[in-house]
């Protein structure tokens, strides 16, 4: 959008200052470095956004893997959680057991 205003301005100068038949030549150069300026502002941004996407394509993997680890890591949590309550629950009925055959004894 702003490029294209640019773009207008320029091309609404280079139209005025065409018509000065004794300014010619220094419109024309003046001209030539407005725009050269502007070709050179435009590829630098151009240059910038470039940089940009690919910074934004590198924090999107480091978010994914973030949130695959933390998935991973809740998980291996259940998991844990899950056998901690079966060895209990086995302890439990060792213990049972073990004092059933002690009171045989």
């Amino acid at each position: 959008m702003l490029m294209s205003r640019q773009k207008a301005e320029y091309e609404s100068r280079v139209a005025r200052g065409s018509g000065h038949c004794c300014s010619t030549t220094s419109s024309s150069v003046r001209s030539q470095r407005y725009r050269t300026g502007l070709e050179q502002r435009n590829r630098e941004l151009q240059s910038e956004i470039k940089d940009m996407h690919w910074k934004l394509g590198q924090q999107r993997k480091q978010h994914s893997l973030v949130e695959m680890k933390m998935r991973n890591a809740e998980r291996a949590k259940e998991d844990a959680e899950r056998r901690n309550e079966m060895l209990q629950r086995e302890m439990e009925e060792f213990f049972e057991t073990f004092g059933e055959i002690n009171k045989w004894k």
